[in-house]
């Protein structure tokens, strides 16, 4: 294994580190050579195993779950069951009546898409941080990528040229290494740009359903008014819009389609990146 054939163009060690490794690589004995460089390819291969089991984090399932379940939510507030029917039933039926059991219905379901609405921002935070410590892993893999570098250059040096020397093929093992570690840098670039989008549709979503939620309050009567000067309830005197009732939840369910499909991409994208560092893994 020639300096040629382990070379990578990466800026590796300084000159006097080189010159450290050169001297050592060049003075171990055939025992030795065999192992030259091992500390420095199983801290890659520590690094390589941090970035894996980040890369495997659960977020984006979940948050899938969660819409779902937000999903399930608004599907069952049908504007429509505020109409009163039409015929017989009608006489036993009333628009006061149907709009306070509406109401009742919209106060039990706010209430869970609340709490699964905390539980997406909690998720969406989770993520937004999993970026943040990405960025010290992928900076850690690199580091030891060029340690590995600066030991394989070091040892292919020092064989000259025997290809069957212990030292040579030492090299060759630190470069598959070495290299087996860059590919993966990348990888974790994608799953960061996975998250970006999902985190940004995600919050995206969570506005989107505050801002339904606040307009229907208004328009059911549910933003704390005081009855009219004959003491009726506002319940008696409201008479939602159906077309501003249903266009507000379509809006927010077309949003919430949108985050669904983005974050199922982001989904299938790290478990594609997961693939490739899982095979690049095992050359380390």
């Amino acid at each position: 294994m020639t300096v040629a054939a382990v070379y990578r163009a990466l800026p590796g060690a300084p000159p006097h580190a080189r010159e450290r490794l050169l001297v050592l690589a060049t003075t171990a004995r055939d025992g030795e050579a065999a192992s030259f460089g091992e500390p420095v390819r199983q801290a890659l291969a520590g690094a390589a195993d941090r970035v894996r089991a980040e890369m495997r984090g659960g977020e984006l399932t979940e948050c899938l779950a969660v819409m779902a379940h937000l999903r399930t939510g608004l599907v069952g507030l049908e504007p429509s069951a505020l109409l009163t029917r039409r015929g017989l039933g009608g006489l036993f039926d009333s628009r006061r009546k149907r709009l306070r059991a509406f109401r009742r219905r919209f106060g039990d379901v706010t209430r869970t898409l609340a709490e699964s609405l905390d539980d997406l921002q909690v998720r969406r935070g989770a993520i937004a941080r999993r970026s943040g410590f990405a960025d010290r892993l992928w900076e850690e893999l690199r580091t030891c990528a060029l340690e590995v570098d600066a030991h394989a250059l070091a040892a292919a040096a020092a064989a000259g040229d025997d290809a069957e020397a212990p030292l040579a093929l030492r090299a060759g093992r630190l470069a598959e290494a070495r290299d087996a570690a860059i590919s993966i840098l990348p990888q974790v670039r994608s799953g960061q740009n996975a998250d970006a989008s999902a985190a940004e549709r995600i919050h995206a979503v969570c506005d989107a359903l505050m801002e339904w939620h606040t307009e229907w309050r208004l328009a059911l009567g549910l933003d704390g008014q005081k009855g009219d000067r004959r003491g009726k309830p506002p319940s008696e005197r409201i008479r939602p819009d159906q077309t501003r009732l249903t266009t507000s939840r379509e809006t927010v369910l077309s949003m919430l389609s949108v985050a669904e499909r983005e974050v199922e991409t982001a989904r299938k994208r790290r478990l594609e990146a997961d693939g490739r560092i899982e095979n690049a893994r095992r050359r380390i």
